[in-house]
């Protein structure tokens, strides 16, 4: 009985085999007539039974080139007619990470483009970038690396001049971003070494749901991010963004630059590790409508500048935290006085550093302060709330403006208690409001008053 058992088992499995052999052998003169290289296998009900190729997500590995910037390319052409993006996977490519002369993603060696929406899924290790030939990248364009430790693309030689290494969009050739400009353009998940180059990243073209997020950026040598011109209107956020400057000795290495855009939506989550050099900037920001919060500064001489090269307008810093130490510099957060600067809110500004030989002078430092050209500098290790506002109606754009801040020590300000303020001194200007005046207690707001050691004089 048991040799009959497996007598029929074995028959059974014989049978399946046959008919699986036969499904597959029917199934496959159709799938590879009309296969491309690398497409995934989806199921279909049209002809060919069975199966089918889709260019949703195109496998980089199994294109034919040297190196991995000829096999994405090569995998753009595969999917150059799909109507909508694709998905180039090249986390398998085991070919050559250093990209050849002229070459790159979107380009070949013979100056041919491949202008197609895609998202770009790297490898982990380092990519090289050869001859000065930045990573362009064209509308709709994701490039998604395996992580900050993991993914790292790096300047192969010193000729990319004042160009940055990867630029999101471009307004000329045959990459050039729609008359709109462009939009969906991001970075992510990845390392950009400049140590042979000289700028990061670069926004000038592209706009709404274009971005930059989880990226470390080291050894610029000019500017680390650079968001400038209208087209980069309505980007953003740039978020968890790390900059690790301290190999770099030019006298302009910049962290972020956001210039005449006109608003984004915000920068987030920046830490900013400088080269230890007085003449430097952490941030500028010389833009309106701009957010900037949760970031640390080390080793700028000022740790986020506005109005430096443009106007600031309605722009809002909150939560900024600075480290720096080593010789003594300017200011954590500076005001210039060269262009427009109104209605700007700082939030949450923290010195470690305000005193002694170590990190900086000053927490704020104001240029719009007076008419006399001399700066308003608040030395609080921690300053809540300091407000710039509007130059006083029929004055002029000069000032003076209207101001406000909680810091007590160097600015005037209002203050608000239930008892006669104290005898001693204070900041020449500022109002005190008395809640509980009565009787012996009847004056119910107070001055400063002007002089060599100013106290607060009744009012009413």
């Amino acid at each position: 009985m048991m040799q009959n058992t497996e007598w029929w088992l074995n028959l059974g499995r014989l049978t399946a085999a046959v008919f699986l052999v036969g499904l597959v052998g029917a199934a496959a003169p159709g799938w590879t007539q009309t296969t491309t290289t690398g497409s995934n296998a989806v199921f279909t009900t049209t002809a060919p039974a069975c199966c089918n190729y889709s260019n949703a997500v195109i496998d980089a590995s199994k294109q034919s080139g040297n190196d991995i910037c000829v096999q994405v390319y090569n995998a753009l052409a595969a999917g150059a007619t799909s109507a909508s993006s694709v998905v180039v996977d090249a986390r398998g490519v085991v070919t050559s990470f250093t990209c050849g002369s002229n070459e790159t993603p979107w380009r070949n060696g013979s100056n041919t483009y491949q202008n197609v929406p895609a998202t770009i899924l790297l490898p982990a290790g380092t990519i090289a970038l050869s001859n000065g030939n930045p990573w362009i990248l064209p509308n709709g364009s994701k490039l998604i690396g395996q992580g900050v430790g993991q993914t790292k693309i790096v300047a192969a030689t010193s000729s990319f001049g004042s160009q940055a290494m990867i630029q999101m969009g471009t307004a000329t050739g045959t990459l050039a971003c729609p008359a709109a400009g462009c939009t969906g353009v991001s970075i992510e998940d990845l390392s950009v070494d400049a140590t042979n180059g000289s700028n990061g990243i670069s926004n000038l073209n592209s706009g709404e749901g274009s971005y930059v997020r989880r990226v470390n950026l080291s050894n610029v040598h000019s500017t680390g991010l650079l968001v400038s011109t209208a087209s980069a209107k309505g980007s953003g956020p740039y978020s968890d963004i790390t900059f690790n400057l301290t190999g770099t000795s030019s006298g302009s290495t910049i962290c972020i630059k956001i210039l005449n855009v006109g608003g984004t939506k915000g920068f987030r989550g920046i830490s900013c590790q400088g080269p230890d050099s007085y003449s430097n900037n952490g941030i500028e920001l010389d833009s309106s409508n701009e957010t900037i919060e949760d970031v640390v500064i080390n080793g700028f001489s000022y740790g986020i500048h506005i109005g430096v090269a443009g106007a600031a307008q309605s722009d809002v810093v909150f939560n900024v935290s600075d480290i720096t130490s080593g010789s003594l510099y300017n200011a954590t957060v500076a005001i210039e006085k060269t262009y427009t600067v109104t209605d700007v809110v700082l939030m949450g500004i923290h010195n470690e550093n305000t005193s002694g030989a170590q990190g900086h002078l000053n927490t704020i430092v104001d240029q719009w302060s007076s008419d006399s050209g001399s700066p308003l500098n608040i030395t609080d290790a921690m300053v809540g709330l300091y407000v710039i506002g509007q130059p006083l109606y029929g004055v002029g754009a000069a000032g003076p403006f209207s101001r406000f801040t909680t810091s007590v020590a160097s600015v005037p300000t209002w203050v608000v208690g239930s008892t006669v303020p104290g005898s001693g001194t204070c900041t020449a200007g500022s109002l005190y409001s008395n809640t509980g005046a009565s009787g012996t207690n009847s004056y119910g707001l107070y001055a400063c008053a002007i002089g060599s050691s100013p106290t607060w004089k009744s009012v009413k």
